[in-house]
């Protein structure tokens, strides 16, 4: 089905990179590895959407870690403030618990990292950029604690899953995603990106399941939609060209298979991100298809198809920057002389889908790539 090529596709990865199949709790953070077998490890065959912290589907069994044999091995000062209890899930280098804040009762979650097996360098490069990050669509890096072992990186929780479950459940419930109805989404995409491209950040790895909901339905205007993992995030200079290639290889652009890029590589994932919302398909299979193919758009109508072009320019320069792309007029906030534009855009979308029929599934053979 669409929705499964499509949800496959967005969970894959270059070689050494968290993957689909085995599902780490946390691809959207770092590599996690579970820790010693004190730590109790109820439910973790379960397959979840986590940290940033997401935590959708059903929970595990409640284990209070703080009331069990595990408690020696975290950090005194952690059990102070948090009630660590039961767990979300597990990868290659730790396992997150969903935790409560003792003195506020505000539902949280840890990350414990074994300090042996993983990049500390790299953890703790991330930390201090999400501490210096403050965006109402970044996640919210509340706290790390340090012990001879592991480290423990306290964020936020949240309850609806990422931008691919909120886009399963859209169309299992009701169908095709129409992105006049979605525009508080689509904005919440771009807005932590113009942030990080502001203060001179590139991501690098924007993806379905880098954004995280707090709520399940992504039709409700009150959806809020935060970017996570930060791992592959960097600064740039002024005029700097960046060459080694990392993050996710189905939303590279031109210039990232070049190994010359700036932080408009970003653009052109949302570019990707957005495509596959409104479609269900992805537009490019691999690094041809990248460079020589102009996928069909009708299915968004002419403001839709004209903002996603925008975003999918191949040629950098040309690309538009994450800061027009917030003005970009289908998805500036709705207003009443939009209404008659947008009847007649819906009447030609489905005039297009009446004509043309669905798009072919990207098949998910296309996401093992060496």
């Amino acid at each position: 089905r669409l929705t499964g090529a499509w949800s496959h596709l967005m969970r894959s990865s270059l070689p050494g990179l968290p993957k689909a199949a085995a599902r780490p709790v946390d691809a959207r953070c770092w590599p996690l590895r579970r820790p010693p077998s004190a730590f109790p490890l109820a439910g973790r065959d379960r397959e979840t959407s986590q940290m940033g912290c997401s935590a959708s589907g059903a929970h595990s069994a409640v284990v209070p870690l703080e009331s069990s044999s595990a408690s020696s091995a975290v950090p005194k000062r952690l059990l102070e403030e948090y009630a660590v209890r039961e767990q979300l899930g597990e990868g290659a280098f730790g396992v997150v618990y969903s935790c409560v804040h003792l003195k506020s009762g505000l539902e949280a979650a840890v990350k414990m990292v074994d300090k042996v097996e993983t990049p500390i360098e790299s953890i703790e490069k991330e930390v201090q950029m999400l501490k210096n990050l403050d965006h109402p669509n970044i996640v919210r890096f509340q706290a790390v604690y340090h012990e001879k072992c592991f480290i423990c990186i306290v964020m936020d929780k949240y309850s609806g899953g990422d931008l691919i479950e909120g886009m399963q459940k859209h169309l299992r419930d009701i169908g095709k995603i129409d992105g006049r109805k979605i525009r508080h989404v689509l904005r919440q995409l771009i807005s932590p990106v113009q942030y990080m491209h502001n203060k001179s950040i590139v991501h690098r790895d924007v993806k379905g399941d880098n954004y995280l909901l707090d709520r399940r339905d992504i039709r409700d205007t009150m959806c809020r939609v935060v970017l996570s993992d930060f791992g592959t995030a960097r600064a740039v200079h002024k005029g700097e060209r960046l060459h080694e290639q990392c993050g996710t290889k189905l939303f590279w652009s031109p210039e990232f298979y070049d190994r010359n890029y700036s932080q408009m590589v970003d653009v052109w994932a949302i570019g990707i991100c957005v495509f596959g919302l409104l479609s269900g398909n992805f537009p490019f299979q691999d690094e041809t298809e990248v460079r020589k193919k102009t996928p069909r758009m009708k299915f968004a109508g002419p403001l839709g198809e004209d903002f996603i072009k925008c975003l999918l320019r191949k040629v950098e320069k040309t690309r538009i920057s994450a800061n027009a792309a917030l003005e970009h007029e289908y998805i500036r906030p709705k207003k009443a002389n939009d209404v008659e534009q947008e009847s007649l855009e819906r009447m030609s979308s489905q005039s297009s889908l009446d004509q043309n029929g669905p798009g072919p599934a990207v098949q998910s053979e296309s996401i093992h790539q060496g």
